[in-house]
């Protein structure tokens, strides 16, 4: 069973299915606890990326629905990996300031199934607004990749839709004013070498000329004289 699920920066699908059984591919979640050799994928699960939300080949045939929304993640570089400076999964509630827009991932949220085994939840994903649980253990937070912003303070100041665009914003621009200043060095670098090659060129050609008895570079002319003979 999958519901309340978030699938972000998807390039081809979010989900793929193409080695199917028997079992009833369905969208609507059974009454009866007890059935079973069923997959169940909510219809209000989200997903958001460049590709389909669901594929399926022939004879795969079931799901076909997704919200293709943006979930509104704190901090999720789209091409997130193992070398991305920083990553903060967590999702506002509200996308605005005034508080009256709430996150897709706090809406059409999934009841929980007719068994005690389960819990409802509150919001679509993992970590809702302030449960960063994977902070105190996860690989990325041991590697320092885990955002220093707390999300209980994000949700205090009212800004919770806004500060991840605040945060890429800001290290955005860090980056373009970091490579404009490279930029300029090696621009500098560049000429100053040039100037550096022109120069060691030309005092390459005053050394040799003088060696070869043209003082300063230029050439001397040698002019050659003759008596005039004494008429007779």
């Amino acid at each position: 069973m999958f519901g309340n699920i978030i699938l972000t920066n998807t390039d081809t699908a979010g989900i793929l299915q193409d080695d199917c059984g028997s079992e009833l591919r369905t969208q609507v979640l059974p009454n009866d606890p007890s059935t079973k050799d069923f997959l169940f994928v909510s219809s209000n699960i989200i997903i958001n990326g460049l590709g389909q939300a669901i594929q399926t080949d022939i004879g795969c045939e079931g799901l076909s629905e997704a919200r293709e929304v943006n979930p509104f993640l704190r901090l999720m570089p789209r091409d997130a990996s193992e070398t991305s400076a920083l990553f903060d999964p967590t999702t506002g509630e509200f996308i605005d300031k005034d508080e009256t827009l709430r996150s897709p991932s706090f809406t059409n949220v999934d009841e929980a199934p007719a068994d005690a085994f389960f819990d409802r939840a509150r919001y679509h994903g993992a970590f809702g607004s302030d449960d960063l649980w994977i902070a105190g253990w996860s690989l990325l937070a041991s590697t320092g990749q885990i955002s220093a912003q707390t999300a209980s303070s994000s949700s205090d100041d009212g800004n919770d839709g806004f500060t991840g665009d605040v945060v890429v914003g800001v290290a955005i621009a860090l980056g373009v004013l970091a490579a404009l200043i490279i930029g300029v060095i090696v621009y500098f670098m560049l000429i100053a070498r040039s100037y550096q090659s022109e120069y060691d060129k030309m005092a390459g050609r005053k050394g040799a000329d003088e060696e070869n008895g043209t003082p300063g570079g230029k050439e001397v002319a040698m002019v050659e004289t003759r008596k005039k003979p004494e008429s007779a």
